[in-house]
């Protein structure tokens, strides 16, 4: 960067864009005033303010600052002086001289030898000799350890110092206030005043250029350049912003800047030469210009013809009026004869004079534009009515004189341009396409065979066999292979080519209103077999010291080569000059970086590693630059976000890339700088940087969500699985249900109806009477039955009535029991009744009555006792008679009353118990856990 110091802060400066640090925005800085700059060793800038004590600045960031707390003997610091060793020389105003490096400190004062403790400035030599200036004890150098002191005797006549320098021979100059400039050499001083040349003798500041010559800054007289023994002054009057120059500096490029108190200028060595009016020039608006076989350059303006030779400017009259000489066409034939083709004729130019070709000679028309001269001796002429020949016969229309059919309309064309090729054949530029001669054919090329263009405005024959067309649309080049094309999409600085040129050394140069480029040929190969995406131009314009960018293409040729490989162009505002050998003496390239990167209102400086951004920080700018101060507006940017951008991004001039809502993740931005002088490699650099993710963006909280989201899908799937688990276990509850109500229903019915079908068969003989009773009884019986079994059957679609209690159920069944064939039956109730709920009492009763429906029908029991107690913790049920008894292992499944009476015990919560033997009879008991008493319903 070029950085400034002013009394408003200081500046950082990278050819385009500046940048203030001051108090406000850089707590670092203790004052605004920056007096002095200096970069050590290390490439660490040291700033000095006056009050404020020095700030460093290293790597993008203000570092430390330094006074008089920490170090410094005065905070007003008057100079600053980087030693090759690292070290740094410190003036202060009364704080005597200090070298600062690393963590060492070294310290003098008019005790250890100085004149005074108020120093000016300071310089250490290549010699390693050490020169201290005071404001006004003089000068002392400390040289072995040894102080010399000097004044007027050394032929130093002031002793107020203001600037030591040290130029590229080792010569030590000293600049004062009020006596001039001097120079040590051969033991003393030798001085340059106002008598020597010097527009004034208070000196500010000291440079020595490239070239060698020392630049002097002064108070009041500007600026005054030291050379070959002689001064030279630039001031206010010729473009100095003020005569108090303050600071000089010479950049890596060549160029000079100028710090006055109006502002900053920049000198600069220039690319173009400019000939105006000024120089000789008889008009400005120059339209052609021909370099001859001689060496001398023609120029035809809108007045008139000059002539450059030897550097110096003449004028030729044509026509004796200068009001018709607006030359616009110059050509040179094999004889050396000048051609001259202006808006009143056609001139030719020989030792024996000047002769005019007009309507009466035979030329199509008196506006000639363009002129060729043929290996056959005869010479062309274009107008804007049609093309003329100058043959052995004289002069007259192309198609008389060299048999091109008139039905070819050349006659009425206007002609721009012309080009003869080395075996005859003529290339003509019309307003309407190309056209060829040759022998006694005409052909005719136009957009439709691949020009850009159908207007031709410049015709070259190169020199590798190919035609150069330069037309209103773009350039184009026609070879034996066909026509290509080349355009400003494809690169090219504008499609309005006025004229082509070869420099011989591979490059073409095109003029046109935009300035002056040049083209590789090489470049423009690859571009038309596609190896390469675009082209890349070098241009001059006003940046490089043009007068005006505009150049003129009305006339033929508008640019020409001269013989010592220097290129001429004229424009609306004189002649312009280039040399191609000058592309290599444009300094050094540019230095590309990425300076920072913004998110909000938080600034990330650029550094070699990754930058880590925080969370939501995607609305992401990229400031890059391109340090350049020859000419940094003609610099091109492209740039690249791996990831995000699919393709290069053509940024043109525009320094800063902008992206919105990036995602989270490492990100890797590549920015590239096409050179304006076509002398640097394409650079790159990048910066790589990672935006951090939300917690709701990182990977463990993706893991967590979806371990989550499986969880739910587990569970909503344990759930469905439990749902449809309790659907099926419920219906199949309910089918066993309905095969208990059955079983106890109907089948305990039906086997009560057949133990007294039993009965009444084998008394149906001995006693009728009884035997119709039992019959009766059946179907008595049977008529219950299918009542109870309508009656489950309803059950299944109502809720249940609660029955009368569990006392008055057993005694109902015990009733019900068949006689003659049931046991004798014992029943007891203990306790006071206590309600139970419908469906309990339901599934009790139907328990008890299996237990009598087995104990009568199975059993062949002739007592049973039956018990039913309701104690404090709930009710208990027992059945025990004295059967045949059975194996309660080997009850199996087809025995649905026990399996039914324990589905129904335990669906109601309650104990059931079975004993028995074989033998033995068989007791069933089942106990009913009820709440506290509190809760129970007495009867």
């Amino acid at each position: 960067y070029l950085w400034l110091g002013t009394q408003e802060g200081l500046v950082r400066f990278d050819g385009v864009q500046l940048k203030v640090f001051d108090t406000r925005n850089t707590r670092e800085l203790r004052s605004n005033s920056i007096v002095d700059l200096c970069e050590d060793r290390s490439g660490m800038l040291w700033i000095a303010t006056d009050g404020g004590g020095i700030t460093r600045y290293a790597q993008g960031r203000f570092v430390d600052k330094l006074n008089s707390r920490n170090g410094l003997q005065d905070d007003h610091i008057r100079d600053l002086h980087a030693d090759r060793e690292g070290g740094v020389w410190i003036t202060a105003h009364g704080g005597g001289l200090l070298r600062w490096r690393g963590s060492e400190r070294q310290h003098w004062t008019a005790k250890d030898g100085l004149l005074s403790d108020s120093l000016r400035t300071v310089l250490v030599d290549r010699s390693g000799r050490l020169w201290v200036g005071a404001d006004e004890a003089g000068l002392s150098m400390l040289d072995k350890g040894v102080f010399r002191h000097f004044g007027p005797a050394d032929g130093l006549a002031s002793g107020q110092i203001r600037v030591l320098y040290e130029d590229r021979r080792g010569s030590i100059w000293v600049g004062t206030r009020a006596s001039g400039l001097y120079l040590w050499e051969d033991g003393r001083f030798r001085a340059f005043s106002i008598r020597h040349g010097l527009p004034g003798n208070s000196i500010r500041a000291l440079h020595e250029d490239r070239d060698g010559a020392l630049w002097v800054g002064l108070e009041s007289g500007g600026l005054a350049r030291y050379f070959e023994g002689r001064f030279e002054v630039l001031d206010t009057t010729r473009g100095l912003p003020h005569n108090f120059v303050r600071a000089l500096l010479e950049d890596s490029e060549g160029n000079l800047w100028v710090g006055t108190r109006g502002g900053l200028l920049r000198l600069r060595e220039r690319n173009v030469e400019t000939w105006t009016t000024t120089e000789g020039l008889i008009n400005d608006n120059v339209k052609t210009v021909f370099a001859d076989s001689a060496g001398a350059i023609w120029a035809g303006t809108a007045t008139g013809l000059n002539v450059i030779r030897g550097g110096k400017i003449q004028t030729v009259n044509l026509s004796g009026d200068w009001s018709r000489d607006f030359v616009r066409a110059i050509a040179q034939d094999r004889e050396g004869t000048m051609w001259f083709g202006t808006d009143s004729g056609l001139y030719r130019r020989t030792a024996r004079g000047i002769h005019r070709y007009g309507l009466a000679d035979g030329l199509a028309d008196e506006r000639v534009r363009a002129i060729a001269a043929d290996s056959q001796g005869r010479v062309w002429a274009g107008t804007l009515c049609g093309l003329s020949v100058l043959a052995a016969n004289g002069l007259g229309p192309a198609s008389r004189q060299t048999g091109i059919p008139s039905a070819s309309g050349l006659d009425s064309h206007r002609i721009h341009a012309l080009a003869a090729e080395s075996n005859g054949a003529v290339w003509i530029g019309t307003g309407d396409g190309l056209f060829r001669y040759s022998g006694d054919s005409l052909d005719r090329i136009t957009t439709a065979h691949g020009l850009p263009h159908n207007s031709i405005t410049s015709l070259l024959a190169g020199s590798g066999g190919e035609l150069w067309i330069g037309t209103r649309g773009g350039l184009g080049r026609l070879r034996a292979d066909g026509i290509a094309a080349f355009t400003r999409r494809d690169g090219l600085l504008s499609d309005n080519v006025l004229q082509v040129i070869e420099d011989g050394r591979g490059g073409l140069w095109l003029s046109s209103p935009r300035g002056v480029s040049r083209l590789d040929i090489h470049q423009l190969e690859r571009f038309a077999r596609r190896e390469i995406a675009s082209i890349q131009p070098v241009s001059f314009d006003t940046a490089d010291g043009m007068k005006s960018s505009e150049l003129s293409g009305e006339g033929q040729p508008a640019g020409t080569r001269a013989r010592d490989g220097r290129l001429w162009f004229p424009t609306v505002h004189g002649l312009v000059v280039l040399n191609p050998l000058d592309l290599n003496r444009r300094g050094s390239p540019p230095r590309l970086l990425v300076e920072e990167l913004r998110a909000g209102n938080a600034v990330y400086p650029a550094a070699g590693s990754p930058i880590r951004l925080p969370a939501g920080a995607g609305d992401l700018e990229v400031q890059f630059t391109a340090i350049s101060f020859r000419a940094p507006e003609k610099i091109r940017f492209r740039y690249r976000l791996e990831g995000v951008d699919a393709d290069w991004v053509e940024a043109d001039r525009r320094r800063t890339a902008y992206y919105t809502k990036l995602p989270p993740g490492k990100y890797r931005f590549r920015v590239t700088a096409n050179p304006y002088n076509g002398s640097w490699p394409v650079e790159e650099v990048s910066q790589s940087f990672e935006l951090q993710p939300h917690v709701y963006q990182r990977s463990w909280f993706y893991a967590l969500c979806a371990a989550a989201a499986l969880g739910l899908a587990m569970l909503g799937y344990h759930l469905r699985i439990g749902m449809i688990r309790r659907r099926f276990e419920a219906v199949l509850a309910e089918r066993a249900r309905i095969a208990r109500e059955i079983h106890d229903t109907l089948m305990q019915g039906v086997a009560g109806i057949a133990l007294q079908l039993e009965a009444s068969s084998r008394q149906l003989l001995a006693s009728p009477a009884q035997a119709k009773e039992r019959i009766d009884l059946a179907l008595d019986k049977l008529d219950a039955t299918l009542a109870e079994a309508r009656e489950c059957i309803l059950e299944l679609r109502r809720p249940e009535p609660p029955p009368a209690g569990l006392a008055a159920g057993l005694r109902e069944m015990i009733r019900s029991l068949p006689q003659g064939l049931s046991p004798e039956v014992e029943f007891e109730v203990r306790g006071t009744e206590r309600g139970l709920r419908p469906g309990q009492q339901t599934q009790f009763l139907r328990i008890a009555r299996e237990a009598l429906a087995n104990a009568a029908a199975h059993a062949a029991a002739k007592r049973l006792r039956i018990s039913l107690s309701f104690e404090p913790g709930g009710v208990r049920f027992a059945a025990q008679d004295d059967g045949c008894g059975f194996e309660p292992g080997a009850v199996n499944g087809t025995h649905f009353g026990i399996v039914g009476m324990r589905e129904r015990a335990r669906e109601m919560g309650a104990e059931l118990g079975l004993r028995s033997a074989p033998g033995a009879g068989t007791e069933v008991t089942l106990f009913l856990p009820l709440r506290s008493s509190s809760g129970a319903h007495r009867p």
